[in-house]
């Protein structure tokens, strides 16, 4: 694992610290947010609780003075009377839903006029009613009952009972109003609440009397029950948790505690509570902490932005200062492994950077090269004139040698490793070197004519180890200096068959360039009627020095080097384009027109190449290809090992309306076995079978087999090297459908296949 250094540790600290410093602002900012929601939750709470106790207390004493007034009345014996006082009541008390007189039993015997009648309930025998009306029966205060329903009202009611007594201090009735719960002019409506504030009124017992947040038209249950225990109990827990006090602590001082909770729509909230003596209930300010969040966000955006800004400006200029270090100390570097004269790599570069290098190589040549005349101009004309030569062969060297590494070794010496080079092509190659060297190099006015002998090494038949080949590269290059040709290989014999394919790879590289690669083409017909159906096209190359090379002596070395994907691409190129030519012509003065087929043998490295299906259907495309049907030849090989592999490929040429034929069938050891498996739509018999059909009942029984499998498979069968009428009829009798071979044509180039199609049009 490689650190980062000191530079960018220094960076990251202070990172850390900015971004540590950011998550204390938002803290602290979190803090202000949350000490300011709490002072305003504090007044919010301050006001209702003032307000509430005022309009409890005026509402106490206009009933006490009702009362006393309808005692005066008589109000049982003089009802009419009484019923006029309650609608006056009524009518200058808006936020009074109602008013009603009940006797000691709970019977309602006079009400105000907007009260149903025939709707009235007992009110000890009503249970949102029976236990304050008992309570108001014992005490002399205004009872507050918690909210309900009242159907006599069809409205949600907040009930108030104070009981009326004689001089004697008998009950003579009870009185019961309710105060109207949305009220225009109630201190709980949400309407005069500050913004975004909460308020909730809980009684003693844990009845609401009003939740600014569950309205009781939408969250009935809310109100009809009382909350539930568990609830209470793990409210409980979190006050003593957050504040150290308990419900009686709220009862017994006057003090309100600050609190986190959960409401009753389920969300998290921060809130202020405190509780009313008189009238025993409990004031709930509270703010949603979504709200406070909301609140966050253009601060948080704020201070990340800037601390964003600041590290990305640092980064900048660390990067810059890391930039300015690393030159000097590849700098430092470059010094300690490079020659100070050449700029080339010395042996320190050498040794340091050779056992990395080398694992990366399958194989390689290392040349020893030697000035021979150096030592005479250096002594001649001194060692500036010598540094300049030395200059001057160094950037000769890199421009001979581009891909390959360039040792300076000392005085007028240097070392090339060339990577992937068969022996041919290292001679080559510093043949062009010397032949580059001979060009004058001119110093001042003085010219000088540098020769030079390259010894030859290679890995790893001259050698496993760097000491071992430049040892022998070394020897190499003193026996160099006694050839005519200043370069000697290292080797104890050389072998024709690798003289001829060293040479066939170096004419190969250049044979597109120098037009010696054609196409013939091979007419394929159809077994019933003799017609032509297509072509196979075969590639041929004929060479000034070589003469002709056979395909089968030339394609393995073009799939070896990579020659192979520029081949195949002007194979598919100049068929496609020869035979549109050639239907063109055809059909050029005839109405009539028939599809030629166009079979074209593609190798496995082709097909496995990642570029292959781009640069096919690029070709395709710029062509008009509906007068010809593609059909690509293949051989088991590719398939051998990875069958999946196979039926990929073969699957995404079929998309692409391209036919799949399997070449040389039945030559391999897995044809059979995996045919099932492969989109294919032809088998092609070997020729070497078809060859002996007439005198080899075994080659007879192999491709009547391989004819019964494509029958049974809905796959047409080709015969090639089909020679003689004999075997066209033993082919007939087993069922093969389509024809190749000499019988009917052999190779022909694009002229004579003109000339042979219009002949068979013609008949």
């Amino acid at each position: 694992m490689k650190f980062p250094s000191q530079l960018w540790r220094t960076y990251i600290f202070i990172c850390c610290i900015s971004m540590l410093t950011a998550g204390l602002m938002v803290y602290f900012k979190w803090q202000n947010v949350l000490s300011e929601t709490f002072t305003e939750l504090q007044y919010a709470n301050s006001l209702v609780f003032s307000s509430s106790q005022a309009m409890f207390s005026q509402k106490e004493t206009l009933l006490r003075i009702m009362g006393e007034r309808l005692l005066e009345l008589g109000s049982l014996k003089k009802p009419d009377d009484a019923q006029t006082l309650i609608d006056q009541l009524l009518s200058s008390n808006p936020e009074l839903a109602g008013f009603g007189l009940a006797d000691t039993s709970g019977q309602l015997i006079l009400t105000s006029f907007n009260i149903d009648r025939s709707k009235l309930p007992n009110l000890l025998n009503q249970e949102e009613s029976a236990k304050t009306f008992k309570e108001a029966l014992q005490t002399d205060r205004i009872v507050v009952g918690h909210t309900y329903f009242m159907k006599a009202l069809n409205q949600w009611i907040i009930p108030l009972r104070e009981r009326i007594t004689d001089d004697k201090g008998r009950v003579y009735a009870v009185m019961t109003t309710g105060l109207k719960i949305n009220d225009i002019n109630s201190p709980w409506n949400k309407k005069n609440l500050p913004n975004n504030i909460e308020l909730s009124i809980i009684r003693e017992d844990f009845y609401r009397l009003y939740s600014s947040h569950a309205e009781p038209d939408k969250y009935p249950q809310a109100y009809e029950k009382a909350i539930d225990p568990l609830l209470v109990k793990e409210f409980s827990k979190q006050l003593i948790k957050q504040t150290g006090k308990t419900f009686n602590n709220l009862k017994e001082g006057n003090i309100n505690l600050q609190i986190f909770s959960i409401d009753i729509l389920n969300r998290h909230s921060v809130g202020i509570i405190s509780y009313n003596k008189n009238y025993r209930f409990y004031v709930i300010t509270f703010k949603p902490i979504n709200l406070l969040i909301k609140q966050m966000i253009t601060p948080v955006i704020w201070i990340f932005s800037l601390i964003f800004v600041f590290n990305l400006s640092l980064y900048f200029l660390f990067k810059h200062n890391s930039q300015l270090q690393k030159k000097a100390e590849d700098r430092l570097k470059f010094q300690a492994e490079h020659d100070q004269l050449t700029q080339l790599p010395n042996r320190y570069f050498l040794n340091r950077i050779f056992p990395k290098w080398s694992e990366e190589q399958k194989a390689y040549a290392i040349l020893f090269i030697d000035l021979n005349n150096f030592k005479t101009a250096n002594d001649l004309y001194g060692h500036s004139v010598g540094d300049q030569i030395l200059i001057e062969v160094a950037a000769r060297i890199k421009t001979a040698f581009p891909d390959s590494l360039h040792i300076r070794q000392g005085g007028d010496e240097f070392t090339i490793l060339l990577t992937h080079q068969e022996s041919e092509q290292a001679i080559d190659k510093c043949k062009q070197f010397l032949y580059a060297l001979k060009y004058p190099i001119r110093i001042n006015e003085l010219v000088f004519s540098i020769g030079a002998s390259i010894g030859i090494a290679r890995y790893p038949q001259d050698g496993i180890n760097i000491e071992e080949l430049l040892r022998k590269a070394d020897i190499t290059m003193y026996d160099a200096k006694n050839q005519t040709s200043n370069i000697s290989l290292f080797s104890k014999k050389l072998d024709e068959i690798s003289k001829r394919r060293s040479l066939l790879e170096k004419e190969l590289e250049h044979a597109i360039r120098l037009n010696e690669l054609s196409m013939v083409y091979q007419p394929q017909v159809d077994a019933k009627n003799h017609q032509v159906i297509g072509v196979e096209s075969l590639l041929r190359w004929n060479n000034a020095t070589l003469g002709f090379v056979p395909p089968d002596e030339f394609i393995p070395i073009a799939e070896t080097t990579g020659l192979i994907h520029s081949i195949g691409q002007f194979v598919l190129n100049t068929s496609i384009r020869e035979m549109l030519s050639i239907h063109k012509q055809l059909y050029r003065d005839t109405d009539k027109s028939q599809t030629l087929r166009l079979s074209v043998n593609i190798s496995v490295q082709q097909l496995l190449n990642k570029e292959f299906y781009n640069s096919i259907f690029s070709l395709i495309s710029q062509h008009d290809t509906n007068q010809i049907q593609l059909m690509f030849e293949v051989t088991e090989n590719l398939f051998i090992e990875d069958i999946e592999m196979a039926k990929s490929v073969l699957t995404q040429l079929q998309q692409h309306n391209i036919g799949i034929s399997l070449d040389d069938f039945g030559t391999g050891y897995s044809s059979l076995s995996v045919l099932s498996q492969l989109p294919i739509n032809e088998l092609k018999i070997d020729k070497s079978f078809v060859d002996d059909i007439l005198i080899d009942h075994h080659d007879l029984m192999l491709i009547q087999n391989i004819i019964s499998i494509g029958k049974s498979m809905e796959i047409q069968v080709l015969a090639e090297g089909v020679e003689d009428i004999e075997q066209i009829e033993m082919l007939k009798d087993s069922g093969c459908d389509l024809y190749q071979g000499y019988y009917f044509a052999k190779p022909m180039n694009k002229d004579d296949l003109l000339e042979y199609l219009a002949g068979k049009i013609c008949e």
